[in-house]
């Protein structure tokens, strides 16, 4: 789901598990140059070895300006030129922040690592004291005063990893600054200090990387220390932008999935933002939030943005919020049946008015696509619907994998016993949009919507069988009241599977019998198909007047194969008057 246009997509997943306090940001360099303008580590070598008047001849300087070596080996060589604590103090003094500082990106940080209990979730490698210039009650947590994760669920304080400057940016704290190639050794792979932490946090929670690079020295020692001890239990995310390949390839080759942005000259970061705050607000209130989204659903996919069409896609994706909006009130458009159906939104173009081919070719992904769906795939001759619809297209009617976890004994199909003879409920997800479908009936867009479906659970046509049987005739169109029974005619009698074959195999292994000549004329029996010719690509509109056949179409049909079936002499007697009852059942259901 993505918060603006060109904003990351986030998985349901990830929002769920911050939802349920499961969440931890680790943040970097990125996080204090967005919009407080400190310098990035890089950046950082450089004033340190202009503050310190590195000579031209010194070695950190030279590979700093000619191959660009990674931070933390420049600092490793600058050692050996300079004392460590003037290292750190020109560290510190380069890390002082404007009076006006905007500390608007740590406060969406600090507001989403908050869980609704109050304790914070949040990791910098950074050493600034930003966020805590935003909350001066937040605990300054450092190497020696690390959280013990597996007791309680104490607050974290904001915990800098890599030490982090006293309040005067005239010196680390005692714990000093990790800096230099020794120091990141110690700390992700000799002492291992810093690993053994980070291990415990992606075994606890989830993961979340803001302000990094993939070669950032932080990164680099961290997820490779980690990989060498199988250590990624959870999932874990990086924010990155889409415009650098060869990041986004180095994050998946660390087993960290990218969630991308993009990015316009003069714009920078503005769509990352823009998606932590669009989050933050979200977390802030998930129901209100919710709420606002369904708001906006009310106006019908049509006048929805891809991603804000993405924004009700996530909602109905959980129980909870498919309860939402199915008793949202007033009932909320029927035609959001044509974005949660994959079906609909990937349906072949066709001229609007299909029955003369006039009017302009419709796309139905044009109208009601998901800002995190794959384009369809092109169109060949012969090619069914099914190759046009990618796997991983999202649909909100059918069972989810997290729908299926947890289902009641009612929800299964049974061999025997009290629950045998019962068609199994509907997940409860399902049976929420369900409830919604037996609400919105009576608009022409679900009728239209069922008369593309070969079968829907028989929960919802029993409620809108009753229903029709209820319904005053003026309370309902005729065409689309029309068009329910036909669909439910067509249900009836719909065509069973492979009648002649088996019947062919009963002649075989038996011969004909009286009950053989009964069989082949139940096989004769007309049944009803749905025709898509004349089928518009999309629904009618709400004050439209569609006739009944625009919204559901049946054809009577035979079975073809008992043209070959040679009926004995002996049994013409009882095959005939039954034949001709079946001819007499298609004549009247095409009347």
């Amino acid at each position: 789901m993505r918060f603006t246009a060109d904003g990351a997509n986030l998985p349901d997943e990830l929002l769920w598990a911050h939802d349920d306090g499961r969440v931890a940001f680790v943040c970097g360099a990125g996080v204090s140059t967005a919009r407080a303008g400190l310098p990035d580590f890089d950046e950082l070598t450089g004033q340190v070895l202009d503050r310190l008047g590195a000579a031209e001849t010194d070695e950190a300087l030279r590979l700093y300006q000619a191959t660009r070596t990674p931070a933390d080996q420049v600092f490793q060589l600058l050692e050996r030129s300079f004392p460590r604590v003037h290292i750190d103090s020109e560290v510190a003094q380069a890390l002082v922040p404007r009076p006006d500082v905007d500390l608007s990106a740590h406060r969406i940080l600090l507001e989403l690592s908050r869980r609704p209990s109050g304790v914070n979730r949040l990791i910098t490698t950074n050493f600034d004291r930003l966020f805590e210039r935003c909350n001066s009650r937040l605990a300054t947590v450092t190497r020696s005063t690390l959280p013990i994760l597996n007791v309680g669920q104490a607050d974290w304080g904001i915990v800098h990893l890599h030490g982090c400057v006293d309040p005067e940016y005239s010196a680390p704290t005692e714990d000093g600054f990790v800096l230099s190639s020794a120091s990141f050794g110690d700390a992700y792979l000799a002492m291992g200090w810093a690993r053994e932490f980070i291990k415990m946090v992606l075994e606890k929670y989830v993961v979340v990387f803001v302000g990094y690079s993939a070669e950032d020295p932080p990164i680099r020692y961290l997820l490779q220390g980690l990989q060498q001890s199988n250590s990624l239990s959870n999932a874990t995310y990086a924010f990155q932008t889409r415009s650098e390949v060869s990041a986004v390839a180095a994050w998946n080759e660390k087993g960290v999935e990218p969630l991308l942005y993009e990015t316009q000259e003069g714009c920078g970061h503005r769509a990352l933002w823009e998606t932590l705050e669009g989050w933050s607000q979200r977390a802030k209130d998930p129901k209100r939030w919710r709420s606002r989204v369904l708001t906006r659903a009310r106006r019908g996919p049509r006048a929805l943005a891809p991603h804000e069409r993405g924004m009700v896609a996530h909602v109905v994706s959980s129980a909870e919020g498919a309860q939402a909006f199915a008793r949202r009130q007033p009932a909320l458009p029927a035609e959001w049946l044509c974005v949660f159906d994959p079906g609909v939104r990937y349906g072949q173009p066709t001229a609007f008015d299909a029955h003369t081919g006039d009017g302009p070719v419709i796309d139905p992904f044009d109208w009601y696509c998901l800002d995190s769906d794959p384009r369809p795939r092109e169109q060949r001759e012969g090619l069914d619907l099914s190759g046009r619809i990618p796997a991983q297209a999202w649909s909100g009617i059918d069972p989810s994998p997290a729908d299926c976890e947890g289902i009641s004994q009612t929800q299964v199909a049974h061999v025997r016993g009290y629950f045998a003879s019962d068609q199994p409920g509907l997940p409860v997800r399902t049976q929420q949009l369900a409830h919604w479908i037996t609400r919105i009936w009576r608009n022409p867009a679900a009728a239209w919507w069922a008369g593309g479906q070969q079968a829907i659970s028989e929960l919802i046509l029993r409620r809108i069988r009753d229903e029709l049987e209820r319904t005053p005739r003026k309370n309902v169109r005729q065409a689309v009241a029309a068009a329910w029974r036909a669909y439910l005619d067509y249900r009836a009698m719909a065509p069973g599977e492979n009648r002649v074959r088996l019947l062919e195999q009963r002649i075989q292994q038996t011969g004909w019998s009286h009950s053989v000549a009964r069989e082949y004329v139940a096989c004769f029996a007309p049944s009803l198909a749905l025709s898509g010719v004349g089928r518009s690509p999309v629904p009618p509109a709400a004050n439209s007047r569609p006739s009944s056949r625009d919204l559901v179409n049946v054809t009577l049909k035979y079975e073809k194969g008992l043209h070959g079936i040679q009926v004995p002499d002996d049994y013409l007697q009882v095959v005939i008057p039954g034949l001709q009852a079946q001819l007499e059942l298609g004549r009247v259901n095409t009347n």
